[in-house]
């Protein structure tokens, strides 16, 4: 990563998905990549082609120390996809719970009723095993 950064290579690129290096790095579970690409001016804002910001993609793939980094440095937990699901409905829908309740923690709106899911307790309790012990 450094050596590209120090030849010219754009941060922001982006793949034919919308994906740039920091939302593959959080994809990937690579904290210190992250770190470094946000240090040398990578956007936490940034949305791919489905409107998902890095943290939204680190929550999906269940890496709690990435999510807690990525929500310090200011990532919205309440940002909708195209899918009108937020962090919390990722991390939710793909049987992340570690993730489910740092986000939580962090200030994730359970009872967030714009999002395609209703109802925060339909989120957490939508039939997955174990998932109740979140509320």
């Amino acid at each position: 990563c450094e050596l590209l950064i120090e030849k010219g290579a754009e941060i922001e690129a982006s793949n034919k998905d919308g994906e740039n290096s920091l939302m593959i790095a959080a994809k990937h579970g690579h904290k210190e990549v992250c770190e470094f690409l946000i240090e040398m001016g990578a956007k936490v804002e940034s949305l791919n082609k489905n409107r998902e910001n890095s943290l939204m993609i680190a929550a999906k793939h269940g890496h709690k120390e990435v999510c807690e980094f990525l929500i310090e440095m200011g990532a919205e937990l309440e940002l909708l996809n195209k899918d009108g699901e937020n962090s919390l409905m990722l991390a939710k829908k793909n049987e992340h719970k570690e993730v489910c309740e740092l986000l939580i923690e962090m200030g994730a709106e359970v009872d967030n009723r714009e999002g395609s899911w209703g109802s925060g307790v339909a989120l957490i309790s939508g039939g997955y095993e174990g998932n109740c012990g979140l509320l």
